[in-house]
């Protein structure tokens, strides 16, 4: 009896593991349901995809309760003016009120939003990779803009 128990432990164990090894986009990525906003400048973000990732690589997020949080977004000037960008001034904010900015690494979440200058009209569009805590609400922040992520 003890036997079988270990074995099915054992095979329940196993699954739980092999499961958890998907790679980049373990959990389930959704298009994001944010609005665009556009600030008084006239710089419009979209947060276009929204990933929940466990890590990939051997790059794993610090905690066992974090995970890596991955947004595609796109930037429009819609203003007059040539807008500057960097992608260290975008953060995100979760429920606990902790501010955490970009991530350096790569986990093959496509490619990583540049900094640049956007002239009127044009567009630039990457990725922005965050750790935070498994489950909470998160806002994007850049400058006095305040973007949902869904």
């Amino acid at each position: 009896m003890k036997k079988t128990m270990l074995i099915l432990l054992a095979a329940v164990l196993s699954l739980a593991l092999f499961s958890c090894s998907s790679g980049p986009s373990a959990s389930a990525s959704a298009p994001a349901a944010s609005a665009a906003q556009t600030a008084q400048s006239g710089l419009e973000i979209t947060i276009t995809k929204t990933e929940h990732s466990q890590g990939s690589g051997g790059i794993m997020p610090g905690r066992d309760t974090d995970e890596f949080v991955i947004l595609t977004v796109q930037l429009k000037n819609t203003g007059k003016t040539a807008l500057d960008f960097e992608a260290k001034d975008f953060h995100l904010q979760n429920s606990k009120d902790e501010e955490t900015g970009s991530s350096p690494y790569d986990i093959g979440q496509g490619p990583a939003l540049k900094s640049g200058t956007l002239q009127p009209g044009e567009t630039a569009a990457g990725t922005l990779l965050y750790t935070e805590p498994k489950g909470t609400s998160l806002i994007l922040l850049f400058g006095e803009q305040r973007i949902q992520v869904k």
